[in-house]
């Protein structure tokens, strides 16, 4: 059993047994598959006493040159926050490791591409969005392409808001779906989306966006259910909207779509009832 404990705002995995034998697995393939050893029954470890016990035992060795030393001991230091970058991420990825997941399944290309991005991972909050990547992957290979970890990897803080910002607007009917009808709308602009925004975005790669002809899905039949941050609506597709539905300007990319399975992003006041009234022609039940 893995046990959770909060010491302030740090949150730790101590040792009551034994984790659960998928996450065991996942410990061990990231080992063989990156070489990065990882030891999860402790508290914390301390990789950076330990580096400084390195750097003294190094300086025995190593005359009197202070260009060396100071080097060494900056080597040490990055490497030792690399290590607890890496554990810290692991740490919160491993107690959400389903029973039923086969770790052995993940890529090792995809590990070892992961791995190397979070090693500069240091913000807790970003640490928190890359274990659920790692549990997510686990659980389902797959789920998250080496693209969109290297795209992720690379987004500053403002693209980061950009995003969420966007997600506020997402609605779900099997995948996910950000509509976006008329980006002069007041309620895109006061919530900080607008033509510049949405630009941005395409150019990154998250969304398509077109300014000039709305998005839709013409391919549909009987009746759909789509949900806005759990209020749900009923939609006559086959019959009321002859097999079609608008879905605005813009339209999530592949990178897009598995990007806001990680949105913790709050719901926009109105922004249902404001989709109902483009929809309602089609509303039914």
């Amino acid at each position: 059993m893995v046990v959770r404990v909060t010491d302030g705002n740090k949150i730790s995995i101590i040792d009551a047994g034994e984790l659960s034998k998928p996450a065991n697995t996942l410990v061990e393939c990231i080992r063989d598959a990156t070489g990065v050893l990882f030891e999860p029954h402790r508290i914390r470890r301390k990789a950076r006493a330990d580096a400084e016990a390195k750097v003294l035992a190094a300086k025995a060795d190593i005359e009197t040159d202070e260009l060396y030393r100071r080097a060494l001991h900056r080597l040490a230091s990055e490497e030792a926050k690399k290590q607890e970058n890496i554990e810290n991420i692991m740490e919160g990825a491993l107690p959400n490791i389903a029973d039923s997941a086969d770790p052995e399944k993940v890529d090792k290309d995809w590990l070892s591409n992961f791995i190397d991005k979070i090693k500069t991972i240091s913000d807790e909050d970003v640490q928190e969005v890359w274990s659920k990547i790692l549990s997510g992957e686990t659980n389902t290979p797959g789920s998250y392409s080496k693209k969109t970890i290297n795209i992720l990897h690379e987004l500053d803080k403002s693209d980061a808001e950009m995003i969420n910002k966007l997600f506020r607007f997402m609605w779900v009917s099997g995948e996910p779906m950000v509509l976006v009808f008329d980006v002069r709308d007041e309620i895109y602009n006061k919530n900080g989306i607008n033509f510049e925004t949405l630009k941005h975005l395409s150019s990154i790669g998250l969304i398509y966006f077109d300014n000039l002809t709305s998005y839709s899905r013409d391919d549909l039949k009987g009746i759909m259910t789509a949900s806005y941050y759990g209020r749900k609506i009923t939609l006559d597709i086959g019959g009321k909207g002859n097999g079609k539905i608008s879905l605005g300007r813009v339209m999530l990319t592949k990178i897009g779509v598995e990007l806001a399975s990680l949105s913790n992003s709050s719901s926009v006041d109105g922004f249902y009832e404001y989709v109902l009234s483009k929809w309602e022609d089609i509303i039914c039940c």
